[in-house]
């Protein structure tokens, strides 16, 4: 009895880890743009084409450059 339950417990935890863990779903991006994703924060945003991406961590801040 004790064996199924923690064998249902960790099917929900797998199965609400996976609703979590899909990308959103984002519009196609404006010509000349394409999305940078920081899941981390819970963000996109739009990085024109010829432009540089970078993402930093330090400490408890994450950061996301677009230059």
């Amino acid at each position: 009895m004790l064996r199924r339950l923690l064998w249902g417990l960790c099917l929900a935890m797998i199965a609400i880890h996976q609703v979590e863990a899909a990308p959103p779903k984002v519009p196609a991006p404006p010509h000349g743009f394409r999305w940078v994703g920081a899941p981390e924060m819970g963000c996109f945003f739009l990085q024109p084409d010829g432009w540089f991406a970078k993402k930093e961590r330090k400490g408890d801040t994450e950061a996301l450059f677009i230059t």
